[in-house]
């Protein structure tokens, strides 16, 4: 790499200087500033407005990155609103699960009680039933033992 092809800024003085050498040259246009332009009635090409309605050709990445920003509030309140509809049927069919849950194990413990209460019932009657039996059992004995006397 040549030294002339590295750029390398002027000091304070080098700009100066410089300064001052464009302020004593005399003024010299390089181009000729009055171009004749013609007078015209009539608007040229250049001044029309488009005809063509067609479009230029897009990707289908801008297209959606210009849908996403022209409409981003509307597909949040979209991605929202199906959500809390989905957490919503989600939570129906859960409630729904837990509440069929309850009633059978309400209808097995309601079940177990009764078949507690009827156990405890002929219980009961096994018991009144026993005493029936050892008395008379006894009653036989004491028959037994006074008629041997």
């Amino acid at each position: 790499m040549a030294v002339r092809d590295v750029h390398v800024g002027k000091s304070q003085t080098e700009r100066d200087v410089y300064a001052r050498y464009i302020k004593k040259q005399d003024y010299e246009p390089t181009i000729n500033e009055s171009i004749s332009l013609g007078d015209s009635d009539q608007a040229g090409q250049e001044l029309k407005e488009p005809t063509e309605l067609r479009k230029r050709p897009t990707s289908l990445n801008e297209r959606i990155e210009d849908h996403i920003e022209t409409h981003w509030l509307e597909w949040l309140l979209a991605i929202i609103i199906a959500l809390i509809s989905y957490l919503s049927f989600d939570t129906k069919i859960d409630i729904a699960r837990i509440y069929e849950r309850l009633t059978s194990q309400f209808q097995a413990l309601k079940e177990l009680k009764d078949a507690a209460k009827d156990e405890t019932q002929t219980n009961q009657a096994q018991q009144l039933l026993l005493r029936e039996h050892a008395i008379k059992l006894q009653n036989m004995e004491d028959s037994l033992k006074e008629s041997k006397k």
